[in-house]
């Protein structure tokens, strides 16, 4: 099975389908009628009637005088792409991918769940709710990469570089001298979205994907290490937010190539929990490796975990590891009692 042929495709092969699932996750009790679930997306009631149509025939949306959404069939929907995704891992997975021997992402949490080295060069998700821990797990991959003499390209869509940099430093890495050496640049994609002027090298829209690309290309040229660069980009979340599924999925179908051209890793953060597990799907399918972090209600308070469910020509395990996040340590394992 291809996954160019999945369901998740049919689900998302259009803007205003991504837009009404994206909806109905959030609002699943939500009923109402084309012209204003049109008017809630901002899209002509014409082409929103087709998207629900189309929603219908899959048995996600029931139709009368109003439309709403059909939870037991959603929930079919996400069990038949999980299953469909992980045919296609297992086939994936069966084939070897070679990585530098014995290499070590340098997050001890992560290493232990690795049984090998590290696949580099991968394209890895960073996937979960808001607060678990994403920002330090990318930001802490990027400062051991550096450690070892690679280099690294942040693109910084969701704050000012200003705040990367400190919160790099307080974890303990060295970034004015990785900038002095040019081994770190950073890409200023924040500043003008609030209209104000980058003072970075390496600036652009995050709204222009075919900049921002561009961008990217450049810095990779320019700041990379055949081999030895890592890409973070801070957040894919924001790209599918403000520019759309489509052509967000677009651009990072070819970031991932693009990085795998330049022999660099990339790792994107994604908040899987603001938009409907078929684009969540999606994404996952594009990359070499998902790790996912969530946060539970226990009754001693907000517990945090991860597990690697995706990694791409290594053995890995895939259990839940608690974890808590420490300002310098990053994230840190509990231990038992």
């Amino acid at each position: 099975m291809k996954a160019s042929t999945g369901l998740f495709e049919k689900l998302i092969d259009s803007e205003g389908k991504a837009e009404l699932l994206t909806l109905f996750h959030k609002e699943p009790d939500l009923t109402d009628t084309a012209e204003g679930l049109a008017k809630r997306l901002g899209r002509s009631p014409e082409m929103t009637r087709v998207d629900l149509e189309e929603l219908r025939e899959l048995g996600l949306v029931q139709r009368s005088e109003t439309y709403s959404f059909d939870k037991e069939r959603d929930e079919e929907v996400q069990r038949l792409i999980s299953l469909e995704l992980d045919e296609v891992a297992s086939l994936a997975d069966g084939r070897a991918t070679l990585g530098r021997e014995g290499m070590k992402t340098g997050i001890g949490i992560l290493d232990a769940m690795l049984e090998g080295s590290y696949p580099f060069p991968s394209a890895v998700a960073v996937s979960g709710e808001a607060g678990g821990g994403k920002t330090m797990l990318c930001q802490g991959f990027l400062g051991e990469s550096l450690k070892r003499g690679g280099a690294g390209i942040y693109v910084a869509l969701d704050d000012f570089p200003e705040k990367v940099r400190a919160s790099l430093s307080a974890m303990g890495y060295d970034v004015a001298a990785f900038e002095a050496k040019n081994r770190l640049a950073f890409i200023d994609s924040y500043s003008c979205q609030i209209g104000l002027e980058s003072r970075e090298r390496y600036f652009c829209d995050s709204q222009e994907l075919s900049i921002l690309s561009i961008t990217i290309t450049t810095a990779l040229t320019e700041c990379g290490r055949e081999g030895a660069t890592s890409v973070v980009l801070d957040s894919f979340t924001t790209l599918l937010q403000k520019c759309g599924v489509k052509p967000s999925l677009g651009f990072l179908r070819v970031l991932v190539a693009k990085t795998r051209s330049f022999k660099a890793d990339l790792w994107i953060k994604l908040n899987s929990r603001a938009f409907h597990p078929a684009i969540v799907a999606a994404v996952h399918d594009m990359v070499d490796g998902v790790i996912e972090v969530r946060r539970q209600e226990t009754e001693t308070g907000l517990r945090n975990a991860l597990r690697i469910s995706k990694m791409k020509g290594v053995l890995h395990k895939t259990t839940w590891v608690p974890y808590e996040l420490h300002p310098r340590k990053g994230l840190v394992p509990l231990r038992s009692g």
